[in-house]
């Protein structure tokens, strides 16, 4: 199952920050118009360009059909020396992507893949290659490096690959990817993973197996095949992979008892296989493991799973151990299997088919524990069946552990059919469960779904038949449920009735993951799709898209030759990062995949043109060479306020005209500001005011006597319009 939570964040209209919903009653007007102007056409967009404050830069990019005043800003470099760039991981700030490519590129010398950081500034977006030196036993390797993890701002990252000294896993010549590295802000680079003196190395480097680490990488957790310290570690099975924890640059080992002896020798593993999530809490302090993790299935006694937590590197306690009581509640041992956590880690969820508890029925099911307590509660009795609510496991659950998502096949709640897949979510503040949708299984066995940070919202998506009357034919489709209302689950790409299902709508490529794909307000959900969603869609191929409050609006072009691939977002939703061969802004100059960032309030100033008669690479900072995609947007738009094309007099009527305009809007935002329901939408409204007065005194410059902009009036730049991002 994937699943994914987030930190909290702010809304769309500004950058991820303290800011939340409900910012800007502007902003909610803009983003209103403009899906309505997906519908109606270009003369739709021209006006819900005008209500932007980037609009002028939203027409030099080809965006005017994109919502909530987003502009496309071109992620990975316009010189990409004739290969890809693919990915495009958002930093929380917004401001910093890591992408890849299949060449060299930005100064790297070397081929292969090769990891990036774009860094967002006031002119543009910067690369930088990430590649740090190898020893030249190396250089020759094509595994390079890979980013597991990356801090808010972009500066520190978690790098795994290959060695960077020959005293390394691997670095007799072997090479691999058994290293783990902190790089810091200036290239230096520190290993997380070094052996203690006398430790031999295992042949190819070891393998590293989910690495996962806190928001600010002070923590790291993994498991390792190569035997990194003495002690306790060195009675580990060769076939099993020891679970370590690396903070303020000390490595200690995890799988031991409260007392320091090891507790399995068949190894341990974060979380369990394949489900990490907040199995490390928000500080570091609790991480949740499994026993036993080895190639080869553990012997008695050591082959029965169990879940246990660490805390602050002192105490283990068994979280999954029988706290029952009655003689019914023997039998034989049954393993436990990690779900979740809440992020602060002092509430978890596991499954187990045992009776742990007095209150327990027959076949177990999934069990919540509660750290400060140390109570542990069955989430799934069921006396119907001895077999118990046979739980297929947790879907997501909320930041704080009160609310959690899970499929079962009993009966729990009314609604649900004995033997299908039951989606439910209990609330632990009412502590009742109730019944949402049949959520079978996708095509690879997997369910996928992401819940907001508050749980209230769940988004998922299921080839499974939800929409009553609806025939999806077997497709994939996207939809959201609202536990407050908890109204039927509605769907966010089912087409209107009498039209048949045409294709899949996923979180991502693959539809096996989620990665930001709803925000945290549950108001926008992004993904990709193959069928025409909206009517500018007309290409036939898989676009990305946002749908918010019941409108549909495309995020890439819609009109392209070629599929466009969601990326990532920010949990505000105001960057969506996605992967497109379109040539999206006029700076695209080539046929290789772009990294491209869809930004509420962005866009850039086009480069000034060549001098008349350069030729060759270094002419190319130019904005010619890429045509307006149609379906995007164009360069202009008619109506009043465009320049004329000829003309001085002419030019200048249309300027005053403009300018006489923008003063009118300026007008009516302070006096929505002296009307505003608080002093943040005021402020808000005021700074708006101010941008267009300032609007209307550039667009008449050169018209009139005194054009030169008053003493200590310096230019508005993109970066300054829209304040501190």
């Amino acid at each position: 199952m994937s699943k994914r939570r987030r930190a909290k964040s702010s809304i769309v209209r500004s950058r991820p920050g303290p800011a939340r919903a409900g910012k800007a009653l502007s902003g909610l007007v803009c983003a209103c118009v403009l899906a309505l102007g997906a519908f109606l056409g270009s003369s739709a967009s021209a006006a819900a360009a005008e209500a932007c404050p980037n609009e002028t830069l939203r027409a030099e990019n080809n965006s005017l059909k994109l919502p909530d005043c987003r502009a496309y800003e071109q992620v990975s470099p316009v010189n990409k020396e004739g290969v890809r760039a693919m990915g495009g991981t958002v930093t929380a700030d917004g401001n910093h992507a890591i992408f890849l490519s299949d060449g060299a590129f930005a100064g790297a010398p070397r081929g292969g893949a090769n990891p990036y950081l774009g860094t967002r500034t006031s002119s543009g977006w910067q690369t930088n290659w990430l590649q740090p030196a190898l020893p030249s036993i190396l250089t020759s390797s094509l595994l390079g490096f890979t980013v597991g993890a990356v801090n808010a701002d972009g500066s520190r990252m978690l790098m795994q690959g290959d060695p960077l000294t020959t005293a390394a896993p691997g670095g007799d010549g072997t090479g691999g990817n058994g290293n783990l590295y902190i790089r810091d802000a200036d290239g230096s680079m520190t290993s997380v993973t070094p052996l203690e003196p006398g430790i031999p190395r295992v042949y190819g480097g070891g393998a590293i197996i989910e690495p996962r680490a806190t928001a600010d990488l002070s923590h790291i957790v993994f498991a390792d095949s190569q035997r990194l310290l003495n002690g306790p570690a060195a009675g580990l099975d060769a076939n099993a992979s020891g679970l370590y924890e690396w903070t303020n640059g000390a490595l200690r080992f995890i799988d031991v008892d409260s007392s320091g002896a090891l507790l399995n020798p068949y190894g341990a593993l974060l979380g369990t296989n394949g489900n990490q999530t907040h199995a490390i809490s928000s500080n570091g302090e609790r991480i949740y493991f499994s026993t036993p993790y080895s190639t080869f299935p553990a012997p008695a006694p050591y082959g029965t799973k169990r879940v246990y937590l660490r805390q602050s590197g002192q105490t283990t306690t068994e979280i999954s151990a029988t706290q029952c009581t009655e003689p019914s509640c023997e039998g034989p041992e049954q393993d436990a299997v990690y779900q979740g956590a809440s992020t602060n880690g002092s509430v978890a969820f596991f499954t187990s088919k045992a009776q742990l508890t007095n209150t327990a029925t027959p076949g177990g099911g999934l069990y919540r524990y509660e750290v400060g307590s140390e109570n542990l509660t069955l989430l799934t009795p069921d006396s119907t069946d001895p077999g118990g609510a046979e739980v297929q496991g947790e879907i997501a659950n909320s930041d704080d552990g009160s609310i959690v998502y899970f499929v079962a096949k009993g009966v729990l709640a009314e609604g649900a059919t004995a033997g299908a897949s039951n989606l439910y979510v209990y609330d632990a503040n009412t502590s009742s469960t109730s019944y949402i949708a049949d959520f079978p299984p996708d095509g690879t066995g997997r369910r996928v779904a992401e819940a907001t940070p508050s749980g209230r919202y769940l988004a998922i998506q299921t080839p499974g038949q939800i929409l009553p009357g609806y025939d999806n034919a077997g497709h994939i489709e996207l939809y959201r449920y609202d536990l407050a209302t908890k109204a039927p689950p509605i769907c966010l790409t089912c087409l209107p009735a009498g039209r048949p299902a045409a294709g899949d709508s996923t979180f991502a490529s693959g539809g096996t993951s989620v990665n930001g794909n709803i925000t945290d307000d549950g108001s926008r959900v992004f993904f990709q799709s193959n069928v025409s969603l909206v009517p500018g869609d007309s290409n036939g191929k898989i676009d990305i898209y946002q749908w918010h409050e019941g409108t549909l609006s495309l995020i890439s072009s819609g009109t392209g030759s070629t599929d466009a691939w969601y990326g990532s977002a920010t949990s505000s939703g105001s960057d969506v990062f996605f992967n497109s061969y379109d040539r999206l802004v006029p700076t695209d100059t080539d046929e290789q995949m772009d990294v491209y960032d869809a930004r509420v309030d962005g866009g850039f100033p086009a480069p000034p043109a060549p001098p008349a008669g350069c030729v060759g690479a270094g002419c190319r900072t130019g904005a010619g060479g890429a045509p307006a995609l149609a379906g995007v947007g164009s360069a202009t738009f008619s109506g009043k306020g465009n320049p004329a094309r000829a003309g001085k007099q002419n030019r200048c009527q249309k300027q005053t005209r403009k300018a006489k305009k923008l003063k009118q809007q300026a007008k009516r935002a302070r006096n929505q500001a002296r009307k505003a329901a608080g002093p943040k939408q005021a402020k808000h409204l005021r700074q708006k005011a101010k941008r267009l007065d300032h609007k209307a005194a550039q667009s008449t410059k050169g018209c009139t006597k005194k054009s030169a902009p008053a003493k200590g009036n310096a230019r508005v730049t993109n970066h300054d319009r829209r304040g501190n991002r």
